[in-house]
């Protein structure tokens, strides 16, 4: 829907699956996804007479977020713009659906040249989180796994966005119930703000994680996961977020 309503806008898309599609050959879970993947299709979408090798524009949201932002900074080259939705600044691990959130064993949600990029590993005792009613909040996982890393894990696992070459969007709701996105965000707009480079940051004290499209319901919690805000900034949120993601991936050819 989201690249459908991009598309009415006027922009060329290609909305990308990375995971847990049935009967496809991507893998099942979030885990050591490759980043060649998105170049190959970045590249694909570049040889498209449409687009004519120039740069393409990336957004994402949540862990598509994390992506988006780590997808432009290593592929500078091919990404003009980036518009993240409820971002991470950080990579933390990945996530295997099929255990106990997350994965039995520990490993990092993205890869490169064959190897796992450095990660925030959660330290959270799931039994106990898990023990009551849910829906339940995952940000405190979240705060904890960042806490208890060392500087230098906490380094090793910062996306890179000062390589980032175009202009940055984030949008957060402070009262985010799947991980700090808010926080995580200043980070990264302390970071390019620290370099000279361009970044937006959008955030309302009262939204939430799950951050959709203008004028589609807005929701606060999922059977299993709270997602935070209040309806009202949320759909805020969602609306001047749009418009400002409209903005930014316009920029990609300027």
């Amino acid at each position: 829907m989201e690249g459908a309503l991009l598309a009415s806008e006027g922009f060329m898309t290609l909305s990308l699956a990375y995971f847990g599609v049935p009967d496809t050959e991507l893998p099942e879970q979030l885990v050591n996804i490759p980043l060649e993947y998105f170049q190959q299709a970045i590249a694909f979408l570049r040889e498209q007479p449409e687009v004519a090798g120039r740069r393409v524009g990336i957004t994402g949201a949540s862990k598509g977020g994390e992506a988006a932002l780590l997808i432009a900074a290593t592929y500078p080259q091919a990404v003009g713009a980036v518009a993240a939705f409820s971002p991470g600044g950080l990579v933390f691990e990945g996530i295997d659906r099929t255990r106990t959130f997350p994965a039995g064993q520990a490993m990092s949600s993205w890869s490169l040249n064959g190897q796992p990029l450095p990660y925030i590993a959660y330290r959270t005792d799931w039994n106990a989180l898990f023990a009551g009613p849910g829906p339940y909040s995952m940000t405190p996982a979240h705060r904890e796994a960042v806490a208890a890393a060392t500087p230098e894990e906490v380094v090793a696992a910062t996306i890179p966005v000062e390589r980032i070459d175009g202009p940055v969007l984030l949008v957060s709701g402070e009262q985010d119930q799947v991980w700090q996105a808010t926080e995580l965000s200043r980070r990264v707009k302390e970071r390019r703000e620290q370099s000279g480079l361009s970044v937006q940051h959008l955030w309302h004290p009262r939204a939430g994680h799950a951050l959709s499209l203008p004028g589609l319901p807005t929701y606060s919690s999922v059977p299993w996961t709270s997602m935070g805000g209040d309806d009202d900034a949320n759909a805020q949120l969602q609306f001047t977020g749009w418009q400002a993601r409209l903005e930014t991936l316009s920029a990609a050819w300027d």
